[in-house]
């Protein structure tokens, strides 16, 4: 259902963007229980009030209609996972272990 993933989809770039329901309620003039029903897909707005949606958010407006095959919280748990994994080899490249550093009297003895 269009309604479903629109709804889904308008509440994941929210909370990216750090809004609550309320705040962008505030920011498009829409009531907070209007913003609700349209993220759990009971109400779908008009070609105006989704201009307004999507210039708020900031975003593409084909975003709001593609289905995702990944949760927002899943997408940001393997993006994290990456980066960690990332500095860690740059870290480990990049910076010798103190003892190393000490044999080579970068770090003097006191």
């Amino acid at each position: 259902d269009i309604r479903k993933i629109f709804g889904t989809n308008l509440k994941k770039y929210r909370k990216l963007r750090g809004l609550t329901q309320e705040k962008l309620a505030e920011k498009v003039n829409l009531s907070v229980p209007y913003i609700g029903a349209i993220e759990i897909g009971q109400k779908f707005p008009s070609p105006e009030k989704m201009n307004s949606l999507i210039l708020v958010l900031n975003i593409s407006p084909y975003l709001l209609f593609v289905e995702d095959q990944l949760s927002f919280e899943k997408t940001r748990d393997i993006i994290n996972k990456k980066v960690d994994e990332l500095m860690n080899e740059i870290m480990s490249a990049v910076i010798p272990s103190h003892k190393q550093l000490k044999k080579q009297r970068v770090f003097p003895d006191k």
